[in-house]
Formats: structure tokens, sequence, C-alpha cells
């Protein structure tokens, strides 16, 4: 588990490519590289349990941009079938009956809070014994990708209903989803397609990096 209390590299293109610093990691899949600004995140990383190879963190710094670097991240080894474990595929993994999902590169303070290129991973939400009911809402509202790179909501679990891949013109908006203490709720980001830039206008709101979504959990459904 990586708690980035800061990482401040220089910003991506507005596709999204790290071109000049960049933080990249040695095993997992979930993102290529990261860079620009995250403040008070976390994420979670599938590695080799067998510790026959080690993981590496580079950070790349360019000098041709002018850039007050900084990065404070704290990594936590899991034990393996231990209560403190999350689901493998899962980059965010978020407890409590209330909370914030937050993207990298989403500062705020910035019109270079692009989303990030090659981001493949599950953000997923543990719903709480006895509670049964898990309802979202958009802070930075109208965020949508640009297809074919996608941003998964949860099934409806009461409803039947498959996940639903929301990009171009259908952003996430304000939803609940029924769902039981056994299985997290599950949302899937996609900005793997390098033809475009990943987001769907380039003003403000939808500019802003990545998702900016609160939850709230309920035992009434």
């Amino acid at each position: 588990r990586l708690d980035i209390i800061n990482l401040e590299l220089s910003y991506p293109t507005s596709k999204g490519f790290c071109y000049d610093d960049y933080l990249k990691v040695n095993q997992d899949i979930k993102f290529e590289y990261l860079c620009g600004v995250t403040v008070d995140n976390h994420f979670y990383l599938d590695v080799d349990a067998s510790g026959s190879e080690l993981v590496s963190f580079h950070f790349h710094t360019s000098s041709t941009v002018s850039f007050d670097r900084i990065w404070n991240i704290r990594v936590q080894k899991i034990m393996c079938n231990t209560d403190a474990e999350v689901m493998r595929g899962c980059g965010q993994y978020y407890t409590g009956t209330s909370g914030r999902l937050l993207g990298f590169n989403m500062d705020g303070s910035s019109s270079f809070n692009y989303l990030l290129h090659g981001l493949n991973y599950a953000v997923c939400v543990r719903v709480e014994l006895g509670y049964c009911k898990v309802s979202y809402s958009e802070i930075r509202n109208a965020w949508v990708p640009v297809c074919p790179d996608t941003f998964q909501r949860p099934m409806s679990v009461s409803a039947g209903a498959p996940q639903t891949n929301k990009c171009g013109s259908s952003s996430v908006q304000p939803s609940s989803y029924e769902g039981t203490y056994l299985a997290p709720h599950i949302f899937w980001l996609d900005s793997t397609d390098s033809s475009n830039t990943h987001l769907s206008k380039s003003t403000a709101p939808n500019n802003y990096g990545s998702y900016d979504i609160s939850y709230t959990q309920t035992k009434t459904c």
C-alpha cells in the first residue's frame, strides 16, 4: 500500500503522458507512469509474494523543466491472507460509511490537471457490515473520459443490471447501488487509449484530472 502524502512532479501533456518527470514502479500494471500533483491519496500494488523480485520505485526528473519536486510516500507491506489484504486488481480500496474517491493529478489549482494516460485499475468500496446501500455523488460534476477510455460504474445488485460504461457525453452522475458486506462495489478506470486527450472537454469542470466522487452508506434499502 502506498500512502501518497505528497507527490509533486511536473505536469503531464494534454494527452496525459508523463514525458518529463515521472514515477514508475517495476511490478504491477495498474499505471504506466505517475506525474503531476497528487496529495493525500493511497494506492495498492499487486506484487510478487515470493519475495524473489524487489519492488523498485524509479523517480525520473528532467533538467529541461523548472519545477519544485516533492515526494513523500509511505510504503506498507501487507501480509497475504490477513484482514488488511484487499482484492487483487483494486488500485484503491475505501472503507468506512462515508468518504471520497479521488484520482491522481487532482490538486485542483492548476489548468494542467489532465487525466493520466495508461491507468487501468479498479476503485473498490467496501460495503460495511449492517449497511446495504451506497450512494455516490460527483463533487466535480460531469467528469467523463473520451471513448474508448471508460469509467465503469458498479452494477445494480437489486435490479440485476450489468456494470455500465461511461464515456463520451455520458457522465457518472449521482447514483446509489445496493450491495452486501461480502463484495465491494467496483468502479473501473481505463485510460490506455493513446489517440485522444482522455477527457471530453478542455474546460472546467470536465478537464479535471480524474474522478472526484463522495459516497455515503445507509442501512435502509
